[in-house]
């Protein structure tokens, strides 16, 4: 039977799918990855194919199974990230439409329509409200299925001041003041993680090639080791796929603010 924490990941990934079915479906597309894993195993050992065969299949069962399990995990960083991209313009323009008279409703309105990537987080709550749920309970189900630290701050805010009768006003601009304070220790941290990797970048991609390769001409002279063609080549595919790691590195720890 599948956990009340599967059913939460689906609902944030916004997989329009029954846990039983993810289930099922991850279950049977590992059995096929398996069995194709096997194979290769024993094609691959031959004279100990029929041994290897079923460690095949259940090093592949248990890799593609894990692997299909966690898809919803992808979805949910992706939402995660779109969200933190534009969420402290969004709740800016919530909070000076509150503060120029508007509902709160209306605000959200106008965030969903002003805004194309976090706006249609809010359509979802606006939708909600529109089908007959009370506000407090849509902005509530949507901080607790958010993907975002950043919009369930600010729905834990707006809840709270519903509730209480506090100001919103109030609530939006501490949530704001937060977000900020999170953000500029974001951005200290990236500029701390990017002198480290500019330091192993210039050394292991610029200094330690360039010596390398004078290195070894000056050697191959001395020992007659033939430098041919096929190592200058593997040498040169080598420095790209150090690159496009360093490329992948840096995009990675990027923080996701839009400035």
């Amino acid at each position: 039977m599948p956990s009340q924490e599967l059913r939460k990941r689906l609902r944030m990934a916004h997989l329009a799918v029954d846990p039983v079915e993810f289930l099922q479906r991850s279950f049977r597309n590992a059995l096929i990855f398996a069995g194709g894993t096997a194979f290769l195993f024993f094609l691959f050992f031959r004279e100990r194919g029929v041994i290897a065969a079923p460690f095949g299949f259940v090093f592949g069962f248990m890799f593609t199974y894990s692997f299909f399990r966690s898809t919803p995990n992808v979805y949910i960083n992706r939402r995660a990230k779109e969200i933190e991209r534009e969420i402290l313009f969004a709740t800016r323009f919530i909070l000076l439409k509150i503060e120029s008279g508007e509902p709160l409703f209306n605000a959200l309105i106008d965030a969903a329509k002003s805004y194309g990537v976090a706006g249609k987080y809010f359509q979802e709550i606006v939708d909600e409200i529109n089908l007959g749920k009370p506000i407090e309970i849509a902005v509530e189900e949507a901080r607790e299925y958010s993907a975002s630290p950043s919009f369930k701050a600010i729905m834990s805010q707006i809840v709270t001041a519903l509730k209480t009768g506090a100001d919103v006003k109030t609530a939006l601009s501490a949530a704001l003041e937060e977000i900020m304070r999170q953000q500029r220790i974001q951005i200290q941290a990236y500029g701390r993680k990017m002198n480290a990797v500019v330091m192993f970048y210039l050394v292991s991609a610029c200094v330690l090639p360039s010596l390398g390769v004078a290195m070894l001409i000056v050697l191959s002279g001395f020992v007659q080791f033939p430098l041919t063609a096929g190592i200058l080549w593997a040498i040169v595919i080598f420095l790209a796929l150090v690159q496009l790691s360093f490329l992948s590195v840096i995009r990675a720890i990027r923080p996701t603010i839009e400035l």
